[in-house]
C-alpha cells in the first residue's frame, strides 16, 4: 500500500497542486483481465482522465 502523504489535507493551495488516482483491475471467468485508472482532479473530485488497459 502506497503511503499517506494527502494526510487527509483534500484542500489544495493551487488549482493542480494534488492529484488522486485509483487502479482497479478486472478478472474475468474467462482468464481475460482489464485495468481501469481514474485520474481525479481533488479540487472538484472529477475525473479528468480515464486509462483502460
Amino acid at each position: 500500500m502506497a503511503e499517506n502523504i494527502l494526510n487527509r489535507g483534500f484542500h489544495p493551495d493551487k488549482l493542480t497542486e494534488k492529484w488522486l488516482i485509483d487502479t482497479t483491475e478486472f478478472k474475468y471467468t474467462n482468464g481475460n483481465e482489464m485495468c481501469t485508472t481514474p485520474f481525479l482532479h481533488i479540487e472538484g473530485f472529477r475525473v479528468t482522465m480515464l486509462r483502460m488497459a
